[in-house]
């Protein structure tokens, strides 16, 4: 059982031709390791338990069987206690050489529309507070609606986004312009027609949404940032480069005066 108030690691990462062949056993070994990384020792939820049956598969089998099942794949990974965790971080070779990384938010959304604003569940407090009179500039690109919540959500490219940031900050590999670190989110289940708009907003840029109905777009999206090579050293890599707390004090501080050879990430 994790100690303290806070999160540990959670430890749960195979190479994505073990995920498909052992999903049923790892799947169990996923269940055991959030139970060991909560700070109270809880069970994850059915809605998680699902997911990790259901979305990594999904995700893992594209991966297999575009013969890059040596990409590793780190489940519900946790850069800070105090942030949620990624689903999905890729760690595998890029095609031109060099580690390459991806956060992938996986979502099991059937159905999702378009930001309303006579529903104001999840808006901003102006949207909010605005009695169904539009949608600010913001939440008309960030926000989507999805009926099996009743509220709005995060468009998944922000929650991406934030993610990516996240990683850069905490990990010291990054730094490197050699090192591919990308994002993208995967709606496995969403094959409705008239859906498919999400894809196709881009509230963040570079940063894409793939659908169940267009699967040569995430193909060509991991063709193009993962090698069939093993994912092994990647992974590593990414177990051994994280920052302590410690640094990140100090290398802000450093930014700060001027006096760093890191640059800051967006603000």
């Amino acid at each position: 059982m994790a100690s303290g108030a806070v999160w540990g690691p959670l430890e749960a990462y195979w190479p994505a031709e073990e995920l498909v062949r052992n999903r049923l056993a790892l799947v169990g070994k996923i269940e055991q390791c959030y139970r060991e990384a909560h700070p109270e020792g809880k069970d994850p939820s059915t809605g998680d338990v699902t997911s990790w049956r259901e979305s990594l598969y999904e995700l893992a089998t594209v991966l297999t069987d575009l013969g890059r099942g040596q990409v590793w794949m780190f489940v519900e990974y946790r850069v800070d206690p105090g942030m949620n965790p990624i689903d999905v971080v890729l760690a595998g070779c890029h095609p031109s050489g060099g580690l390459s990384f991806a956060a992938i938010e996986l979502k099991q959304w059937n159905t999702v529309e378009r930001p309303r604003a006579d529903r104001p569940k999840g808006l901003c407090v102006s949207c909010r507070s605005g009695g169904g009179n539009g949608l600010c500039a913001q939440c008309a690109v960030d926000r989507v609606f999805v009926p099996d919540y009743e509220r709005h959500k995060k468009h998944p490219a922000v929650q991406v986004q934030d993610n990516v940031v996240a990683l850069r900050k905490h990990h010291s590999m990054f730094d490197s312009r050699y090192v591919n670190l990308v994002g993208a989110s995967y709606l496995h289940n969403l094959k409705r027609p008239d859906a498919q708009w999400i894809g196709n907003v881009a509230p963040c840029p570079g940063i894409p949404t793939f659908t169940a109905r267009r699967p040569a777009d995430l193909r060509k999206f991991l063709e193009a940032n993962f090698a069939p090579e093993s994912g092994a050293e990647a992974a590593q890599t990414l177990l051994d480069r994280r920052r302590s707390e410690t640094l990140l004090t100090d290398e802000i501080g450093a930014i700060i005066d001027g006096h760093t050879r890191f640059s800051l990430v967006e603000n």
